[in-house]
């Protein structure tokens, strides 16, 4: 995931957009900044869905663009993961991971609790499986079995 801070001389405070590896919108989060109605508004036509276009739709604004470090950490990954068993194991496995791969890992939950629904049969796999098979690397979401 990469995450982009927005300032402006127009509104206190900043914009926060995160994209995720992909380089598709997530989130935009205007909580640290001071915006009205139209502000708010505003910000959300113009931010684009693509971070490739990000610095060119705000070209020919007074908004500043600038990316910031996109922590991510174990923890974050076991709150997503929502399985807290063999954590020491995991652990070891996540510190091993590069920067990119763990995004990946927790990018990759959704689809594979979504396929879990879709199979009554299969239990969700404890964490450490989860990040030593690289299960973010599978096709849950093109599974029916």
């Amino acid at each position: 995931m990469r995450k982009f801070q927005l300032t402006s001389p127009n509104f206190k405070g900043h914009v926060e957009a995160i994209y995720t590896a992909e380089g598709i919108l997530s989130i935009i989060d205007m909580s640290n900044a001071e915006l009205n109605q139209q502000g708010i508004a505003k910000m959300k036509f113009t931010m684009p869905p693509l971070m490739v276009d990000i610095n060119n739709a705000f070209a020919s604004t007074t908004v500043i663009v600038v990316e910031v470090d996109y922590p991510v950490t174990f923890q974050m990954f076991m709150d997503a993961y929502k399985k807290k068993v063999r954590r020491v194991r995991a652990e070891a496995i996540w510190n091993k991971l590069s920067k990119l791969d763990q995004i990946k890992a927790i990018n990759g939950i959704k689809k594979y609790d979504s396929y879990l629904l879709r199979v009554s049969w299969r239990t969700k796999a404890d964490p450490d499986t989860y990040l030593k098979q690289e299960y973010w690397n599978d096709e849950w979401d093109k599974l029916n079995n």
